[in-house]
C-alpha cells in the first residue's frame, strides 16, 4: 500500500495513475507479414502464440503496466511489461522486463510478492526500451506459479530513486500452463 501511495504521488508529477492492464504490448511488435499472431486473456495475463518456421509455434506470457490516458490521449501509456517464455523446449523459461528508458541500470528490475522470494532480472539492452531477464530456476518458475494476487515490479529510476509499480499475478499459472501446452 505504501509502495502504491509513493508510486501515486511520483506519477502525479506527470499527471497520471497506475493501472494494470493486460493489453498486448509485444517486445517483438507483430507486422501485418505475421497475421497468424494470437491472444488469449488469462485473468491479469495474456498468452500470445505466433507461428514459427516449420509449423512450430512460438508462445510468450505477458503482463503489461500502462497509465490511465490523459483527457487528450486515447491510448494508456505504457510504463513497463514483464513477459515468460523460451524460444525452444529445451531453454529455460525466461523472464523479461521491459521498461521505458531512464531506469538505472545497475539496480535491475525485480519481481517480487509477499511470499514470492524477489526475482531480480539483469538489464542486458536498451534500445527504444530497456530490457532486464533472467532465466528461471524451477524453483523460480514453482513460486511464482503458485502466486495469484498482487505483486510489485521493482526498479530504479534514473536518478536512482526506488519505483515501485503494482504487478498482478491473478491467471499466471493458467496462463504459463496453457503456454506449455501450446508448444508441446
Amino acid at each position: 500500500m505504501i509502495a502504491q501511495r509513493h508510486l501515486t504521488r511520483r506519477m502525479r508529477r506527470f499527471g497520471a495513475t497506475v493501472i494494470l492492464a493486460a493489453i498486448p504490448l509485444s517486445i517483438v511488435q507483430a507486422t501485418a507479414q505475421t497475421p497468424q499472431l494470437s491472444r488469449t486473456p488469462f485473468g491479469d495475463w495474456v498468452l500470445r502464440c505466433q507461428a514459427a518456421a516449420g509449423g512450430a509455434k512460438i508462445c510468450e506470457v505477458a503482463q503489461t503496466i500502462a497509465v490511465k490516458p490523459q483527457k487528450d490521449q486515447k491510448q494508456p501509456q505504457f510504463i513497463a511489461e514483464i513477459v515468460f517464455g523460451k524460444l525452444n523446449k529445451t531453454q529455460p523459461m525466461f523472464m523479461v522486463t521491459q521498461v521505458p528508458l531512464g531506469a538505472w541500470l545497475p539496480a535491475g528490475a525485480t519481481v517480487t510478492a509477499d511470499k514470492l522470494p524477489a526475482i531480480r532480472a539483469t538489464f542486458t539492452r536498451c534500445a527504444q526500451t530497456c530490457m532486464a531477464e533472467i532465466a528461471l530456476t524451477p524453483a523460480n518458475l514453482t513460486a511464482l506459479k503458485g502466486e495469484s494476487g498482487p505483486g510489485r515490479l521493482l526498479i530504479e529510476d534514473g536518478a536512482q530513486h526506488s519505483v515501485t509499480l503494482p504487478l498482478s499475478f491473478k491467471g499466471l499459472s493458467q496462463a504459463l500452463a496453457a503456454r506449455d501446452k501450446a508448444v508441446s
